[in-house]
């Protein structure tokens, strides 16, 4: 029943008669294998490494045929062992250019498989089919545990489920195992999500650890991994007939197109773009600006004049950057599309729809399941409902203005500033904006995209946070950024004291 429900092809993927076609962002150690031409020949890649083969140590896992739960379970937790024989893949491009964008370098491969081989598993399925198995053979004397092991069981509804969810945490007996589980995965289906939630809560009550050496815990976090990030495992080596090297700019291509629902045109443009896969000459060239994070409370004040508050401006900053280049990705992507389909006239409607769709930036979206602006199965607008308005604003702009934001960011700040309702205004005099930046630049080190306040201003923080008042922080801060010959302030500020 399991192998029917969670159906590879009831996930967004693409496939032609003959193959499944997986990505990878390529890790920092995929990288360096083929920088050290490890995995290279000729300038071709020729293989994708195990963990395990990479590994300087003894090995917990030797080469295998066959998969295991246990191999499954250390490859997906989060202190994930590093010498498995598991190559995690995804089916999804959003969520490779959410990975390859936010952790390695922009660089990923397709990997192709026939739709006959078994190298390639489901790995939430995997895990959800291993789990079931030895829950159906778990034996238990305890009456209690029995008929919450029933009750699940007979469940049909999320609504029950929760109602179970509720008894749970409201009984006298205390179950060890017990978490908050039950995560709704918008990359799953309602009946996908029933299924997987009925076991996990079954985990959370069973008395015993099913798998030796390894906690029902995480198994929990285990599957939880797998289902929220949608992961495929190939077993073992990926070997060069499977890999097509692929540029971020058609990632970009195929992204968009997932961001879509499935219709008959739409099948054809993907066929069309698979064909397309190896496609290097692409009629633009897309510069990847990175936002300007220097001087920011100097730029910011010279821009504002203490009219909004600097936890305002620097997130309408950032964000009003990151859409932009987000919207130009998009932008250009769909050119390319035209271009590969010949700008058909029969495509004309997908192409208009693919200009609601958005380009990949991690810095504005997460695989988070959050209830936020869903662009793909599990990855989101990572914005706050008010900020919408900050979206509407620059997705009407031309690509003119979106270019000047991302090439000359301070430029249209305070326009985009005047137009959002949500931001306050405030006038506060420049000694006084400068001591709440600082507060806020430090504060629980708020963001860390905020490169230009040095470690001693931070160490001045943390060593007077609970003795003195903020304002006084503020000046020694003020006081220690001054002296810093690396930070630039525009004048000596004054640094009186307050009253407690």
């Amino acid at each position: 029943m399991l192998d029917k429900i969670f159906s590879i092809d009831s996930f967004n993927i693409l496939s032609d008669d003959k193959y499944y076609y997986f990505f990878r962002a390529l890790n920092l150690d995929d990288v360096n294998d083929i920088e050290k031409s490890i995995t290279t020949k000729n300038d071709e890649i020729i293989k994708i490494r195990t963990d395990k083969e990479r590994y300087g140590e003894k090995s917990k896992y030797y080469k295998s045929r066959r998969l295991t739960l246990k191999e499954a379970v250390d490859h997906i937790k989060n202190n994930h062992r590093r010498d498995t024989n598991c190559i995690s893949l995804s089916t999804n491009v959003n969520v490779s250019l959410l990975y390859g964008r936010g952790y390695y370098k922009d660089k990923y491969v397709v990997i192709k498989v026939d739709k006959k081989s078994k190298k390639v598993v489901n790995a939430g399925l995997y895990l959800l089919k291993e789990v079931e198995k030895r829950i159906d053979k778990y034996k238990t004397k305890d009456d209690l545990i029995k008929y919450y092991l029933t009750l699940i069981d007979n469940v049909r509804s999320k609504k029950k489920l929760l109602e179970i969810k509720d008894l749970i945490i409201n009984s006298d007996f205390k179950f060890s195992n017990y978490n908050d589980t039950l995560v709704y995965y918008d990359g799953l289906s309602n009946e996908q999500n029933l299924i997987k939630d009925k076991i996990l809560l079954k985990l959370t009550v069973i008395d015993k650890d099913l798998i030796k050496d390894i906690s029902n815990l995480e198994l929990i976090q285990a599957i939880n991994n797998a289902c929220s990030s949608l992961e495929f495992i190939h077993y073992n080596t990926i070997n060069k007939e499977e890999i097509i090297d692929i540029s971020k700019e058609m990632m970009d291509v195929i992204s968009l197109i997932q961001q879509l629902d499935s219709n008959k045109n739409l099948d054809n443009i993907k066929n069309e773009i698979i064909n397309s896969f190896d496609k290097k000459d692409l009629n633009f060239i897309y510069n990847d600006y990175n936002i300007a994070d220097k001087y920011l409370i100097d730029n910011f004040y010279k821009v504002t004049k203490g009219k909004y508050s600097f936890e305002d401006t620097y997130l309408v900053y950032k964000n009003s950057f990151y859409l932009a280049k987000s919207l130009l990705r998009k932008n250009y992507s769909v050119e390319v599309i035209r271009e590969i389909t010949n700008n058909k006239k029969c495509y004309e409607k997908i192409y208009e729809e693919l200009n609601n769709t958005y380009g990949v930036e991690p810095e504005i979206f997460s695989d988070q399941n959050e209830n936020k602006l869903k662009i793909s199965e599990n990855v989101q607008l990572n914005l706050l409902p008010k900020e919408m308005e900050l979206v509407n604003y620059i997705s009407n702009l031309s690509v003119s203005e979106l270019e000047t934001i991302i090439t000359n960011p301070f430029k249209k700040l305070n326009s985009i500033l005047n137009h959002l309702s949500y931001v306050e205004k405030i006038n506060l005099e420049k000694e006084d904006y400068y001591k709440d930046s600082l507060l806020y630049m430090v504060s629980d080190n708020r963001d860390k995209s905020v490169k230009n306040i040095s470690f001693s201003v931070i160490n001045e923080y943390e060593k007077y946070k609970d003795e003195l008042t903020d304002f006084e922080i503020a000046d020694r801060l003020v006081n220690v950024m001054s002296s810093n010959k690396n930070i630039k302030i525009s004048n000596k500020l004054y640094t009186k004291k307050k009253e407690k």
